[in-house]
């Protein structure tokens, strides 16, 4: 067994290897870790964003830890679309560890954030060199997006290490054994039950087997041709299993997830359908808002024409230097990395320019790390390219991205929420401790989230030792609460046209209003004569 000195010695012996200008790169990702880390779990109980959809996410992991296991992920936002079930099951240890408290998996994907942060760095130098990722790395730290989902618990917020992790296997697999494509396609499986527009990620790593795939053949490489074939139907076997519980749940219900598939490519259904000349003018056109949503939006330039503007012209800088970048990455020991962070962020810039809805940031948190990587090789390439005067249009970049991402309007994420967790945990002991125990109750909420089965006071009352009924039976619950925190009014809240409360068989009821809180409605269920 090795002892301290052993590994130290190995340390002292790889530090000496580096250079002193990766030395200092190496320092500055210490410090943007240690910050990145303060940046991610600062004010996290006050600020962490408990809604209608965590709420849901922790009474199934709780029910996972107590014997009932599921085979479905979370819906999506679109139609009847689910994901898989691994973010669940990915969410149960940390919410035991916790106590059941539900800031155990919030804290979770805090410090897979933070991991994130060297690994840009790590996995950055080994595909495009020091000098891009220490800068890509920076930016990435302190993003505002990047950092607003690390600071709670859902299923889009672990897919930058996903990407980063495949990015990895890739580049392995090119420049070495051909089986690291299966590490590949597992964490392209991760992906794609964290939300279903990674399926994107598979169209560059696809390429780059097909590359390897002719490479081989070209060669006459026949061990590495067995291997490459080994690999697919490892992918192809391990692609099936995964989907099998989703597949029996599609035939069970009639299809409802293709459907939602469909729905999802479809976007909105009352959008006009236009001529195919015209379809194909808007993809090309389309491709110039998605590009400019994923690598600066992001940054949170999108707040007025003035930095649309901006951003259009930054735009095409970004290609020019992109494709004088090429010729020099061509010739170094970089070339095949670069060309994977390019090509997947081509494919993935014309695969979201097909998708005519609203794309919103959560869709995209797998292509964050390509996205810096990209602000990376630009600002590098100026320097490549222009000399000193490329190293004052770089800083300029580089300054004007830091100063648009420590904007107040961009870190309202370390402000505390106005209802926090704690608060709904109080409710949940109020709304408890005035229940008879003996009778069986049900829950609704009126909101400005529109979550109207409260699933985040839901959880703290499924954890409890009187939980309410299954959602299905709450027509035959002797009790309906509502936890009414806007409109608190009785005409409103007991006319509301959610289903949750329209459809309960009303009979008389209870306000109770609760300081600096929301009215809670006792509604009793009408007895039939």
């Amino acid at each position: 067994m090795r002892s301290f000195q052993d590994y130290w010695k190995k340390y002292a012996a790889w530090w000496q290897h580096q250079d002193t200008v990766a030395q200092w790169q190496i320092f500055g990702v210490l410090i943007a870790t240690v910050l990145g880390a303060a940046y991610r779990l600062a004010y996290l109980p006050e600020t962490l964003q408990f809604l209608g959809d965590q709420g849901r996410d922790a009474i199934i992991a709780y029910g996972i830890l107590h014997g009932d296991f599921t085979l479905v992920g979370p819906s999506t936002s679109v139609g009847s679309m689910f994901l898989g079930p691994l973010y669940y099951y990915f969410m149960a240890p940390w919410l035991l560890l916790s106590g059941f408290n539900p800031l155990g998996p919030a804290y979770a994907i805090a410090f897979i954030g933070i991991l994130t942060v060297p690994l840009m760095y790590v996995v950055g130098k080994k595909l495009i060199g020091g000098a891009p990722a220490f800068l890509a790395t920076l930016l990435y730290t302190f993003a505002p997006y990047v950092l607003v989902y690390t600071r709670f618990s859902w299923n889009p917020n672990p897919a930058p290490i996903i990407t980063l992790a495949m990015l990895y296997a890739g580049w392995k697999a090119w420049k070495g054994s051909a089986w690291w494509w299966v590490g590949v396609a597992l964490g392209w499986l991760i992906m794609i039950q964290l939300h279903y527009v990674a399926l994107l990620s598979a169209v560059p790593f696809g390429l780059f087997w097909l590359f390897d795939l002719r490479r081989s053949l070209q060669a006459k490489d026949q061990a590495r041709l067995l291997i490459l074939g080994k690999t697919l139907l490892a992918s192809l076997g391990l692609l099936f299993l995964s989907l099998v519980p989703l597949i029996l749940f599609d035939f069970r219900f009639h299809h409802v997830i293709v459907k939602g598939f469909v729905d999802f490519l479809d976007g909105d259904p009352t959008a006009e359908k236009l001529p195919l000349a015209q379809r194909v003018t808007a993809f090309f056109r389309e491709h110039q808002g998605r590009g400019m949503h994923v690598l600066f939006e992001i940054w949170g330039a999108e707040w007025t024409q003035w930095y649309r503007q901006i951003n259009s012209s930054l735009l095409s800088a970004y290609g020019l230097f992109l494709a004088l970048l090429w010729p020099w990455y061509r010739r170094s020991k970089f070339h095949s990395g670069f060309w994977l962070i390019v090509l997947f962020f081509l494919t993935s810039l014309s695969g979201l320019a097909t998708y005519s809805g609203t794309l919103h940031h959560h869709y995209i948190t797998y292509l964050y790390p390509i996205s810096y990587y990209v602000s990376g090789l630009v600002m590098y390439s100026m320097v490549k390219n222009l000399r000193w005067l490329g190293v004052v249009l770089a800083s300029l970049l580089f300054i004007y991205i830091s100063w648009i991402q420590v904007q107040p309007a961009q870190m309202s994420y370390l402000q505390p929420m106005g209802w926090q967790i704690t608060d709904m945990k109080r409710v949940a002991k109020i709304i408890q401790d005035r229940l008879p125990k003996d009778k069986t109750y049900t829950l609704a909420s009126l909101s400005e989230f529109r979550d109207y089965r409260g699933m985040n006071y839901r959880y703290f009352l499924v954890a409890s030792d009187h939980p309410p009924v299954a959602l299905e039976e709450f027509a035959q619950a002797d009790l309906l609460v509502v936890v009414a925190e806007n409109p608190t009014q009785p005409e409103l809240v007991l006319n509301s046209p959610a289903y949750e409360i329209q459809d309960y068989p009303r009979g008389g009821w209870e306000k109770i209003d609760l300081e600096n809180g929301p009215s809670l409605y006792f509604i009793g269920r009408q007895t039939t004569q």
